[in-house]
């Protein structure tokens, strides 16, 4: 989290009497995060040696930002990354589940208990989704069935992929 405007964001949010809390990878600390922590915005650290890699926020209890982007100056202008945002608090109140899990009860990687809905969330008419998060959510299970399904076409892109039971071979 090294993006000045979006800290700059975090930093108004909170001045306007937002609740902001914030999760970090420890191994990404200082920078842009000394700000933060500076304005007294509560901050919790995966102190793990493993990188904590999720990506999301939840606002409002109702808006949910996630996919592969870094808030980071290399992150924004040369890494080729995504973002999906969601009107859901179904979805919202997945995510607010994890968050917590690492923020309160300091609850990261294998020590994550599985305890999210992977059942499917409407969150348009024609659109579902289904929430995994790794490790406890069994992704690469739910990955390899969806590729096993799949009737016409894959398209699939990854940073990168390096598991032999999804056809890469070495």
């Amino acid at each position: 989290l090294d993006l000045p405007v979006v800290v700059d964001a975090l930093l108004r949010a909170r001045s306007r009497g937002v609740a902001v809390r914030v999760l970090y990878d420890s191994q990404n600390r200082g920078g842009e995060l000394a700000r933060i922590e500076h304005a007294s915005i509560p901050c919790v650290g995966d102190v793990r040696r493993a990188y904590m890699h999720n990506k999301f926020m939840v606002a409002d209890g109702r808006r949910v930002l996630t996919g592969s982007f870094n808030p980071t100056p290399v992150g924004e202008r040369r890494s080729d990354n995504n973002v999906v945002v969601v009107e859901s608090a179904v979805l919202a109140r997945q995510y607010a589940v994890e968050f917590a899990e690492m923020f309160v009860r300091g609850m990261f990687g294998p020590k994550s208990p599985r305890n999210t809905s992977s059942d499917p969330i409407r969150v348009t008419r024609e659109t579902t989704v289904r929430v995994l998060f790794a490790p406890e959510d069994g992704v690469k299970k739910a990955l390899l069935e969806v590729l096993q399904n799949a009737k016409k076409s894959v398209d699939f892109m990854s940073f990168t992929i390096n598991e032999r039971s999804i056809g890469i071979e070495h």
